[in-house]
């Protein structure tokens, strides 16, 4: 990413509660404030995010994620086994679910490009002319 002029950012719910794709979002956010500014481009096949209560919803599910994992940790701990496996997508859960509203402002707040259905074909040329500037 760091490589990139341009993140091209397509956003639905599963991607929203995507543990990776929050922490190259938040990359991506990061490298805007760098030396050489970078694009970021959201479009979107959803618009759930536009709705209020998107992110309770959103944080309701991360939790049952986060429990689950918490419970599995445990266990394997207790039976002395080793948890590397999980500890990561763990940390990256608790990250999403602290950053989640951060990511979802940012998201209403910017130029989000529609390309669901057959939205995508008609507003090709918006992406194309954001990639440009």
């Amino acid at each position: 990413m760091r490589d990139t002029e341009t993140t091209l950012s397509i956003v639905s719910v599963n991607s929203l509660l995507s543990a990776w794709v929050a922490m190259e979002t938040l990359n991506t956010f990061g490298l805007q404030l760098g030396p050489v500014a970078k694009k970021f481009i959201p479009c979107y096949i959803q618009p759930d995010f536009f709705d209020i209560g998107f992110t309770d919803k959103a944080q309701l599910q991360l939790d049952e994620k986060i429990t689950s994992l918490a419970a599995l940790i445990e266990g394997r701990l207790k039976k002395g086994e080793d948890s590397l496996d999980v500890n990561d997508e763990y940390s990256r859960l608790i990250k999403l679910r602290n950053s989640l509203g951060e990511i979802v402002g940012r998201l209403r707040n910017s130029l989000c490009i529609d390309i669901s259905n057959e939205k995508l074909e008609a507003n090709m040329p918006k992406i194309i002319q954001k990639i440009k500037e």
